[in-house]
């Protein structure tokens, strides 16, 4: 059983909601992700920056980027993309993910600025 609510979860079995650590926002970014949920993603990435929680480790930034880039929020994403690429060996990963999130936004003149901004950026071979 699956509840997608978290008002239906019984308190005095479950006990109260925990503190929203970065980790509640991640996982919640990463279900909406999964959702294709972008609005929500961008939601829960500004309630966490307002919380001064932000990841530390370079894949936690995923869903985020994959967010901004959704929404149009290009600059953001090219930020969380530079913001992740601190992180040891993500280069690789994200070159990988920017040349599959390009194909899933429209074919327009912004997308492709990004692209070329983000792959430049992380030294990316052969991305289009």
């Amino acid at each position: 059983l699956i509840i997608d609510s978290e008002s239906s979860i019984p308190i005095d079995v479950f006990g109260s909601e925990p503190v929203h650590n970065w980790c509640y926002y991640f996982q919640k970014a990463d279900l909406a992700r999964e959702k294709q949920q972008w609005e929500n993603i961008m939601h829960l990435w500004n309630e966490a920056i307002n919380h001064n929680l932000k990841p530390s480790y370079g894949p936690e930034y995923l869903p985020f980027i994959e967010g901004a880039l959704h929404t149009g929020n290009l600059e953001l994403a090219l930020e969380l993309t530079n913001d992740a690429n601190q992180t040891k060996d993500m280069q690789s990963f994200l070159c990988t993910t920017w040349s599959r999130l390009i194909k899933e936004v429209p074919d327009n003149i912004e997308n492709q600025d990004a692209l070329i901004r983000a792959t430049s950026g992380l030294n990316c071979i052969n991305v289009f």
